[in-house]
């Protein structure tokens, strides 16, 4: 599992991952692992297939994917909204679309709007969901 939370220098916010460890007695555990700092939103759509032609037709919410839906899925796309760690480095706050890309011509992302001086940029990839492609 991956989420965004308070980064350990306590800064900034931060990209975790929460994986299973089992030990060698058989035991389980989950561990926090952080993996990027600056990271401040993730948000993720899936590209869903609503006419069986093996071509994805919308990017939507898991929210908007209903249960018999999901072998519909052929694609996840995750967008994330970083910030430099050091602050006063843009002239005055700045204001971006974020997630910048919906999947919707019709659905904008939301205005996020600084509340300080850092650098902020958007990074999105799509992955194809290798074995439902054509």
């Amino acid at each position: 599992a991956f989420y965004v939370g308070v980064s350990n220098s306590g800064d900034s916010r931060s990209l975790y991952r929460l994986q299973l460890q089992v030990t060698g007695a058989g035991a389980a555990s989950m561990v926090t692992q952080e993996l990027v700092e600056g990271v401040v939103d993730m948000q993720i759509f899936y590209g869903e297939d609503t006419n069986s032609d093996r071509v994805i037709d919308q990017y939507v919410d898991a929210s908007a994917v209903a249960v018999a839906d999901w072998p519909n899925i052929l694609s996840v796309r995750v967008n994330l909204l970083l910030t430099s760690l050091d602050n006063n480095i843009v002239s005055q706050p700045q204001t971006v679309f974020f997630p910048a890309d919906t999947g919707s011509s019709a659905v904008v992302g939301g205005s996020f709007t600084a509340s300080d001086r850092r650098l902020y940029q958007i990074f999105s990839t799509t992955i194809g969901i290798r074995n439902r492609l054509p």
